[in-house]
């Protein structure tokens, strides 16, 4: 009984850190990627805006171009936006992964200053369901978001 304890405590352990670890570093992605895609269509549209603006006849077809490119370029940008969302899946990562830092931090407080013969399997499964619920909920997010974005 006493190993068993032990090795189910150990697989907790690890098994929360890894979702923890997976949801942190694709919520870092998606937001990096939402804040990049903003950045870049922002600019763009300035250049296309001066661009246009500019009444430079030696220029002016050279710039009729370059403003069709930086237009097609900004749809571009645009329609990866909408299919992949990054802002969507940046805003539900990091819900999940605040759900999962709670449950680690509950877990870490319950095993704090207890002694191993007092911790009961009935009590690991508990946080072991826990994180299996929210790993559910984050299936769930991420069906219907690919769900709207057909």
């Amino acid at each position: 009984m006493e190993e068993e304890i032990k090795l189910k405590k150990e697989h907790l352990e690890k098994y929360i850190t890894k979702q923890l670890e997976g949801f942190k570093k694709r919520s870092v992605y998606n937001r990096s990627a939402s804040i990049r895609q903003h950045g870049l269509v922002t600019l763009l549209g300035a250049a296309i805006t001066i661009l246009s603006g500019l009444d430079i006849e030696l220029i002016a077809e050279h710039t009729r171009i370059v403003v069709l490119i930086l237009g097609a370029a900004v749809t571009v940008i645009g329609a990866y936006k909408t299919f992949f969302n990054n802002k969507d899946l940046w805003i539900k990562n990091t819900m999940i992964s605040n759900k999962l830092l709670k449950v680690k931090n509950d877990y870490e407080f319950f095993i704090a200053g207890k002694e191993f013969e007092n911790i009961k399997i009935e009590d690991l499964e508990k946080y072991k369901i826990e994180v299996d619920n929210i790993l559910k909920e984050a299936n769930k997010l991420w069906e219907i978001a690919r769900q709207n974005n057909n």
